[in-house]
């Protein structure tokens, strides 16, 4: 397969994009198996020397229970099916700039950008009489920018037993990215450099898991079947370079640590008296702004101050390691229930309660506040009061683990032949609900930080009920 892309809008230079791919099968006796698949494509967001890539992957299938001596298996009903496979391969990603930079000078990262800085030679000095226009670099560009890529490994096994009763699989992978992007203002290249330095292909993420799948499906004699299917995914991740300033101290790294560690203020029970304010750390803004029953928050480096290097790994990150999915149902003359839940662990999430935000006269209850006498551990909230981000600690960060009732729907199929006198050929009434209910830990249903803000989090998930008819003609 050939393809070839051009794209212009407006006045902006074209866009270009050339890709070669191919695939080659064999099968033997549908018990071997073996694929290799090749890509070579080009893109006009990188330099001459870098623009073309290929990328080969192979994959290879072994059908067991199709070997002659499994035939007793099979003969006897327990062995449905039984393959294991294997496969690896390199994957390019060129979406190096946001889709809507696409049209812009960010995706001319390999070339220096200039700008027009009128007649001005010196400074602020612009002669009023000088006939020239300067220009100067307002983005250092890197020649050698090339694609990110991926070295995906998998291992296999899919299997059936008991004539259809039992069946799924179970997949073990591992991935290496590498020449991850990174951005200028996170390299480590020290302030006399004098500008912000360009991008560079220097980060490496190593990623690893498994998947595990079974569906369960029986029919009894009178008809009454009944099924379920359930699903587990793990998937973990590990930053091994992403050009980290070498003093900073490991937990400021990214590199090992996930994608998307969350980082909090680490707060250490409350100050109960005025003697703990004025003997705690003191923050760098707004410290004169604590007051009894405030998070004691810990100072992390110990250099005696509370500021933004005292932010440490706390808890997991903001995407799931592991999600979990199971349904389960019945079908019977003509009726169907079935019920869906989904769920996620080793997730921390952000769900922040504007109380008292700015000047607003609206408050949430969040649980119990401190008080002199009380058992409370969260600090007041105060109206209009402006303190330093270390206050909340981790007072916003939750164990974001669920389980949500997802769906579940039940339906009558009408048939007969009042049906087709009618013209018509099958009528289905359904009645189902989604989001129904959700257990957890969270103080509300948010899912994820999607939301306009990350600490405001997504809009609540909202309970739908419906009612109606399917009708085939």
């Amino acid at each position: 397969m050939f393809s070839r892309l051009k794209e212009a809008q407006g006045s902006v230079f074209p866009i270009y994009r050339e890709d070669w791919v191919f695939r080659a099968t064999y099968n033997y006796a549908m018990r071997y198996f073996f694929e290799a698949n090749g890509a070579y494509n080009g893109s006009e967001k990188f330099g001459p020397n870098y623009r073309f890539a290929f990328f080969p992957s192979l994959s290879a299938g072994w059908m067991i229970s199709e070997e002659p001596f499994m035939n007793f298996f099979k003969e006897k009903k327990i062995l449905d099916m039984l393959k294991i496979r294997a496969s690896w391969g390199r994957v390019g990603d060129d979406s190096v700039v946001a889709n809507w930079q696409r049209f812009t000078a960010g995706r001319f990262l390999y070339k220096d950008q200039w700008q027009n800085t009128g007649n001005a030679i010196m400074g602020t000095v612009s002669p009023d009489n000088s006939p020239y226009t300067f220009w100067s670099i307002s983005t250092l560009g890197n020649p050698n920018i090339s694609w990110e890529t991926v070295e995906k490994r998998n291992l296999g096994l899919d299997y059936a037993f008991f004539n259809g009763l039992v069946a799924g699989s179970v997949d073990i992978f591992n991935d290496t990215r590498s020449d991850i992007l990174v951005d200028g203002g996170s390299r480590a290249v020290p302030s006399y450099f004098g500008t912000t330095p360009p991008r560079a292909n220097l980060g490496k993420v190593n990623s690893h898991g498994y998947e595990l799948e079974m569906r369960l499906n029986y029919v009894f004699a009178n008809g009454l079947r009944l099924w379920a299917n359930g699903s587990m995914t793990h998937a973990v991740n590990e930053v091994k370079f992403k050009d980290d300033a070498p003093l900073l101290p490991d937990y400021q790294k990214s590199a090992g640590h996930t994608i998307d560690q969350v980082y909090s203020y680490i707060d250490h029970g409350n100050l109960a008296t005025w003697d703990d304010v004025i003997g705690s750390s003191a923050w760098t803004t707004n410290n004169n702004n604590k007051l009894p029953g405030d998070y004691n928050i810990i100072d992390f480096n110990g250099d005696g101050v509370v500021d933004t290097d005292d932010k440490a790994p706390y808890q997991y990150s903001t995407t799931p390691q592991n999600t979990y999915s199971a349904s389960a149902g019945f079908e019977w003359k003509g009726f169907s229930l079935y019920a869906q839940f989904y769920g996620v662990n080793n997730v921390t999430r952000e769900v922040n309660f504007p109380t008292f935000r700015s000047t607003a006269h609206v408050a949430y209850v969040e649980g119990e506040y401190w008080t002199p006498d009380g058992s409370g551990v969260l600090p007041t909230p105060r109206w209009g009061t402006t303190v330093d981000a270390a206050a909340s600690g981790t007072r916003y960060w939750y164990d974001g683990s669920y389980v949500r009732l997802k769906n579940v729907e039940l339906s009558y199929t009408f048939k007969g032949e009042w049906l087709k006198k009618l013209g018509v050929n099958t009528a289905r009434l359904y009645l189902n609900g989604d989001n129904l209910y959700m257990w957890t830990t969270m103080p509300d249903d948010r899912e994820s930080n999607t939301g306009y803000s990350s600490s405001d989090g997504a809009y609540p998930t909202v309970r739908r009920f419906n009612i109606g008819i399917d009708i085939t003609l």
